[in-house]
């Protein structure tokens, strides 16, 4: 998202009861879902990436940082977690799973 985008998302999911004030959207999947940097200096969190989803009672940090998530997009993409499939960017969860949890130990996803 641009910098913009970023800061109209914030100000239309910041009224969710869900959304904490001290995240900052950095990805959205366009329905509602995103990964969020935490903000708060305070918390122990500060500086991970929560995955924020939409139809989810509580979201949970995925990742312990932003170059932690990169990793393992990196890799994903590397290793063919992700490919082109019917002219749409598609995705091996369970590979992808696989990997973050390589990457980062006690890698902790939604359950789909």
């Amino acid at each position: 998202m641009s910098f913009e985008e970023i800061l109209e998302v914030y100000g239309a999911i910041s009224k969710d009861k869900r959304w904490d004030k001290y995240w900052l959207p950095i990805f959205a999947n366009g329905g509602g879902d995103f990964y969020a940097v935490i903000c708060d200096r305070s918390s122990p969190n500060f500086g991970q990436i929560v995955g924020f989803i939409l139809g989810e009672p509580e979201q949970i940090v995925e990742f312990s940082s932003i170059s932690t998530m990169f990793s393992t997009l990196e890799r994903a993409f590397t290793d063919g977690a992700f490919f082109f499939a019917d002219r749409k960017l598609k995705a091996d969860y369970a590979k992808m799973r696989a990997i973050a949890r390589e990457i980062q130990p006690g890698f902790v996803e939604h359950i789909e």
